[in-house]
């Protein structure tokens, strides 16, 4: 059975759609978690912050959405091994996790409605 490119395009459309609307979930929970990662280096917020990060990065891409996923992947890779590692941030920790997120909130935000 193959589906014609009709179909197809009208499936990829509705998956587009349902990101889109995690992507300002998913957002707003990145939002959330970051002050309390900068105020206390909370470990359950930095890993909330990194799963949602994470998430981003693999679907963002497979979606068509490749500043999102850059940016996503960028933050991603820094925060890995420091959630895997349960490092205790630093000052520096969060001066170079701040524009990389920054990074991604602009690549978000140019699909997120206000």
């Amino acid at each position: 059975m193959s589906i014609s490119p009709e179909l197809l395009e009208e499936k990829l459309n509705a998956l587009r759609a349902t990101f889109l609307r995690q992507l300002a979930e998913k957002m707003a929970l990145i939002e959330q978690c970051w002050p309390a990662v900068q105020r206390a280096a909370d470990a359950q917020a930095l890993h909330d912050l990194y799963h949602a990060v994470h998430s981003l990065s693999g679907s963002s891409g497979a979606l068509g959405f490749a500043a999102v996923s850059e940016a996503a992947q960028r933050l991603d890779g820094f925060l890995r091994p420091l959630v895997q590692n349960a490092t205790l941030l630093s000052a520096q920790h969060i001066q170079h996790i701040a524009p990389l997120l920054e990074d991604l909130k602009k690549a978000a935000g140019a699909h997120v409605q206000p």
